[in-house]
């Protein structure tokens, strides 16, 4: 099977998708030289879309706080944690 071009995979998803989906390939290691240029392009075409990346990592790393036990804590728990957790 062929992999979806950007424009093909950015019609079909939202920004918040495709920051997670960004957030995703950059964290686990695995992202091309290729795969950062995209970032970095799609990065580049608007405030939302840092702003929705940054959002994805603050929750990924409030998700992997020790303080946390996910999926029983409570949403407002897990939104101030998100609001607080470092991004590295």
């Amino acid at each position: 099977m062929n992999r979806p071009t950007i424009a093909e995979a950015e019609s079909a998803t939202s920004i918040a998708d495709q920051a997670s989906n960004w957030w995703f390939l950059l964290s686990e290691g695995n992202a091309s030289g290729e795969d950062r240029r995209a970032f970095s392009d799609w990065v580049a075409r608007g405030p939302e879309r840092v702003e929705a990346f940054l959002q994805t990592a603050q929750l990924s790393k409030a998700l992997e706080s020790k303080k946390l036990r996910w999926p029983t804590t409570s949403v407002d728990d897990l939104i101030k944690e998100a609001l607080t957790a470092p991004i590295n």
